[in-house]
């Protein structure tokens, strides 16, 4: 996922394709896919993968990717920043964890954690957000296998860094960078060390050690060439940029500064598509719904129109065949009153 997510994509359709219809296989074929366009910020692609995921994975009884399914969609709509609905998802894995046996819970629980603290990172405040980095570092530490976590501690250390950063704390800014570093480069994730060192080039961008700055920037750039993760390779130019701009280089200051706001145009044009796709699919379904309670309420007002006529037919004919036989009563009564009245005549 963050050294060659296009041979992730490719294995994922290669899975796909040889899985039966609507089968659990399916549905983690889709999250392989799900996770390699992630990893190139495609999120148009695995938005609408993720919903394809979500159809399947409800007609199964599988708990543990009806749980993942809920976790992806918490990601991926936090990394769109429509963080209302990142944290209604994260939400709702917390109680879906809590009211099933899920296997990899501790490990979901711990991303949960992690998307709150950058939610709360960009929303509200750092202080709060470390907290919640700390609670998912904790709580991946708890999981079966560490190493599966080692990505996720490192975009934790990562946020922490820039924390730290914001707030000119450069000494525990550097230290959780260089933690950040380790975790991702300790299972290759290529472009998560990319982050972190591009992040430590900012610290010495503000300490004017712009060689040392550039040093780190290079190797991001070397690293994260396979990866194809637009906003990784657009940041990482922006900081060439500034600092071949304050170290007088205007040749390479321009050139990077091109390559930068090329970045930057088709990041934003691939968040407008999987947003527009997100609000289409939102509508859709909400107009499936609608049309759904027309249905329903035209078959109860067709089923009430058949009651109500078959109540008027039959109290029709009971009132008809009760004004005969009054009318009946009545006749009898009157030829039995002739009759008498004749007699005592």
């Amino acid at each position: 996922m963050y050294k060659n997510p296009d041979r992730l994509i490719y294995l994922g359709d290669s899975v796909y394709k040889s899985s039966a219809k609507d089968s659990p296989e399916r549905v983690k074929a889709l999250m392989l896919k799900i996770n390699g366009y992630t990893a190139k910020r495609d999120y148009e692609k695995s938005l609408k993968l993720l919903l394809k995921a979500q159809e399947i994975v409800q007609k199964t009884n599988d708990i543990d990717l009806q749980a993942l399914v809920i976790n992806r969609h918490a990601i991926i709509y936090q990394q769109l920043k429509i963080y209302d609905k990142a944290l209604e998802n994260v939400d709702r894995g917390n109680e879906f964890i809590k009211n099933h046996p899920v296997k990899n819970a501790e490990f979901l629980q711990a991303t949960n954690f992690l998307v709150k603290g950058i939610i709360y990172k960009e929303q509200l405040s750092c202080e709060l957000a470390i907290n919640y980095f700390n609670k998912a570092v904790a709580k991946y530490g708890e999981t079966t296998s560490i190493k599966k976590a080692y990505p996720n501690l490192s975009i934790a250390e990562y946020n922490k860094g820039q924390c730290y950063a914001s707030s000119q704390n450069y000494e525990m800014a550097e230290q959780c960078y260089k933690k950040a570093i380790a975790n991702a480069s300790a299972v290759n994730a290529n472009s998560l060390e990319a982050f972190a060192l591009k992040g430590l080039s900012d610290l010495y961008l503000h300490q004017e050690k712009y060689e040392l700055a550039i040093a780190n920037l290079q190797k991001a750039l070397e690293l994260c060439k396979d990866v194809g993760d637009l906003l990784l390779e657009g940041t990482i130019y922006h900081g060439l940029a500034e600092n071949y701009l304050l170290t007088g280089n205007t040749k390479k200051f321009t050139y990077y500064r091109e390559l930068s706001l090329n970045s930057q145009n088709t990041i934003k044009e691939a968040e407008r598509k999987a947003i527009s796709d997100s609000v289409n699919g939102l509508a859709k379904s909400h107009k499936e719904s609608i049309s759904m309670l027309n249905n329903q309420f035209f078959k109860f007002i067709s089923l009430l129109t058949g009651v109500i006529l078959l109540t008027v037919f039959f109290a029709a004919r009971y009132y008809i065949r009760s004004k005969k036989a009054m009318a009946g009563q009545k006749n009898k009564l009157d030829l039995i009153l002739s009759t008498q009245q004749q007699r005592e005549a």
